[in-house]
């Protein structure tokens, strides 16, 4: 596609990628950053672009750019979501150590099953790359947890 067709297009679903971009993230700011981030990727791909759902491809595209950046960043949310730890405490730090020592300590399908969670997978991504149903997985990451808080009680 020509760019004199793809920057009108682009222009025309700004509002709505904006939206989504909003809805992904909790912060204004991280909202701009991924949607800028979004557009400057379309840019650099209008020559690979083909010419069919213009509205979906931006969509995917967004919502894979913000799926990649919070992979890196998602061990914090994980570890929030495990409430064992307060993040802008001093003993954040400790802790993390500690919660990588004992995510070892776990039988192996439960520590490659709750790692593979904290790097981002989704359940149904884990399930596919393991050949388990998504069940075993809810399963394996909900034992993964209980054993960590037991472990890890103090820094509560």
């Amino acid at each position: 596609m020509t760019r004199e067709r793809f920057e009108p297009l682009l222009i025309e679903h700004i509002a709505q990628l904006s939206l989504l971009a909003q809805q992904h993230t909790t912060h204004c700011e991280d909202a701009k950053d991924l949607l800028q981030d979004t557009i400057l990727l379309m840019l650099e791909r209008v020559d690979s672009y083909e010419d069919r759902n213009f509205g979906g491809y931006c969509y995917t595209l967004l919502h894979n750019l913000y799926r990649n950046t919070t992979r890196h960043s998602h061990i914090i949310n994980s570890v929030e979501d495990l409430s064992l730890y307060d993040y802008r405490s001093e003993e954040s730090l400790g802790y993390y150590d500690e919660m990588i020592k004992n995510i070892e300590k776990l039988p192996q399908r439960n520590a490659t099953t709750i790692k593979m969670y904290i790097d981002g997978y989704q359940y149904d991504e884990i399930a596919a790359q393991l050949h388990v149903s998504i069940g075993t997985v809810k399963s394996r990451i909900s034992r993964a947890r209980a054993l960590l808080q037991s472990w890890l009680k103090e820094y509560r």
